[in-house]
């Protein structure tokens, strides 16, 4: 199983275009694959299945990413921009996921399309974040700071109420990043999840 990389991905530009992506992406769960299409010379190679297929490579080496996105969310939905540009123009806003990186060479190829990209993201598992903007890629690991907010973070946002399974007590405060606190009540219970979303 892959690590996986979360982006969220703004877009931006020529209308007919920007709605094309859309569309694919949301209705047929395809971004990568219609910026930068396997060819069918790539499909038809045959594999011995002793290594890894040649569909699987020309991914890795051209998507940067051996699968095309998935889990995708669209934060912002498709917007007609106005027309007092030369052209009209559309934008949205997505996230989603994809294996071991994020799909820099898709991104680099929308730019020279004229698509404005904007993305920000994070390789799972190994504290590197990056962004994307204006046709550059930056990246960088974070600080010990930044780590440390971003497991406080996380853990808040796993919280949850929940009945006891160990006959102890009545309501369990649990966390997925770490122990359960026991509570007669669920009005403790909720007092302290309050308590300690608000640290």
């Amino acid at each position: 199983m892959p690590n996986w990389c979360e982006q969220e991905v703004y877009i931006h530009g020529e209308t007919s275009m920007v709605t094309h992506l859309y569309w694919e992406l949301k209705e047929r769960k395809r971004f990568c694959d219609v910026v930068c299409p396997i060819p069918l010379e790539v499909i038809g190679q045959p594999h011995d299945g002793k290594s890894t297929s040649p569909q699987w490579d020309w991914r890795c080496n051209k998507w940067n990413t051996k699968w095309d996105v998935k889990d995708i969310l669209i934060k912002e939905e498709l917007v007609n921009g106005d027309d007092h540009y030369p052209i009209p123009t559309s934008y949205f806003r997505f996230v989603c996921k994809t294996a071991w990186d994020a799909p820099i060479p898709v991104w680099e190829k929308l730019h020279r399309l004229g698509i404005e990209v904007q993305a920000e993201y994070e390789v799972e598992g190994t504290d590197i974040v990056g962004e994307f903007a204006l046709g550059e890629h930056h990246c960088r690991t974070l600080t010990d700071e930044e780590i440390k907010e971003r497991e406080k973070k996380w853990m808040k946002d796993s919280l949850e109420i929940v009945p006891c399974t160990n006959g102890v007590g009545v309501w369990e405060v649990t966390s997925d990043y770490g122990g359960a606190e026991v509570f007669d009540s669920r009005e403790e219970a909720e007092k302290r999840l309050k308590e300690l979303q608000d640290a």
